[in-house]
């Protein structure tokens, strides 16, 4: 019951009074339950201002250790026994007093000696190449198709990542990893035979091939199922292509499809210093194509359905 002047009965003003100390109490003792001094509203503040908390994990950067670890699992293990394979074959053939010093025509067209290091060095230098293409193929083949056909582009992207940067990063990391292999075979080539390997040379040549090869094995990708099979057939259709395009019948036309493919054959520069050319120009040309190629992937990626 309320009085005229607004004031509560002097009972109801008692209970008021006694229940306001009871929850005061109780929310003392909450802190001193949970082991602590009782808190007030300066330390609730401090509180707040320290506290850390962690950002939330990209769904992107969650994918990439999945990537990382297929990519390991799945290619490098291969390449790096295949590597392996081949640098026992090389020493258990190479003979270098058989290989001696050698006569050859070099770019100007004087034929010069050729020592057996630098024999050796080209010998090298060119099952690298042999094992950086391959590598930059079987790394990249069935990056898009592979998940495409199996179904598994619905379950990637139901959760917020778009497919462009999902797959840029997994061509990324096959890119790393192709350096890596180059790079580790490379040094062991180097121990078994004691002998020094040019490193850099060796990590620009397959930057080169991974460029070029690479860039067009994810474009077909995205485009059809086998898309390893048809990598390999256009790089290697490069030779022949070439042959053709210097006739001067007929087939001299068909020659000129081989700028549609790799062009590894303006990379001898990289490979042999004794081949006429610039290294450099050799590297922007690989570099250049493998763009084209991975924007038209990119533009394919955009339009095409996941489901299809």
């Amino acid at each position: 019951m309320i009085s005229f002047d607004g004031a509560a009965p002097a009972p109801d003003r008692e209970r008021h009074a006694r229940l306001l100390d009871e929850l005061t109490a109780a929310a003392a003792l909450v802190p001193q339950t949970a082991g602590g001094p009782a808190l007030d509203d300066d330390d609730f503040l401090a509180t707040d201002e320290t506290l850390d908390i962690p950002p939330a994990e990209s769904p992107l950067r969650r994918y990439l250790k999945y990537q990382v670890r297929d990519f390991v699992q799945q290619r490098a293990v291969w390449l790096l026994a295949l590597g392996l394979m081949g640098i026992y074959f090389f020493w258990d053939n190479y003979d270098a007093a058989q290989m001696g010093e050698r006569m050859r025509r070099g770019a100007d067209g004087i034929v010069r000696p050729v020592p057996e290091a630098e024999t050796f060095t080209g010998l090298m230098l060119a099952l690298m190449s042999a094992f950086a293409g391959l590598s930059s193929v079987f790394t990249v083949h069935g990056i898009v198709s592979a998940e495409r056909e199996r179904g598994l582009q619905r379950f990637l992207f139901a959760k917020p990542v778009a497919r462009v940067p999902y797959y840029l990063q997994k061509l990324g990391i096959a890119f790393v990893g192709t350096l890596a292999l180059a790079l580790v075979v490379a040094l062991l080539a180097g121990a078994v035979f004691g002998r020094a390997v040019p490193v850099e040379q060796v990590l620009m040549i397959a930057t080169a091939l991974f460029a070029s090869v690479g860039g067009l094995t994810f474009l077909l990708s995205t485009l059809v199922r086998f898309d390893g099979g048809l990598a390999l057939i256009g790089t290697l259709g490069v030779i022949p292509l070439r042959e053709l395009s210097e006739r001067v019948d007929g087939w001299g036309a068909v020659g000129a499809l081989r700028y549609l493919l790799p062009p590894i054959e303006r990379l001898g520069p990289l490979v042999d210093p004794m081949v006429n050319g610039d290294p450099l120009r050799a590297m922007l040309w690989a570099v250049g194509y493998g763009a084209v190629c991975v924007a038209a992937g990119i533009a394919v990626l955009r339009r095409r359905s996941i489901l299809t």
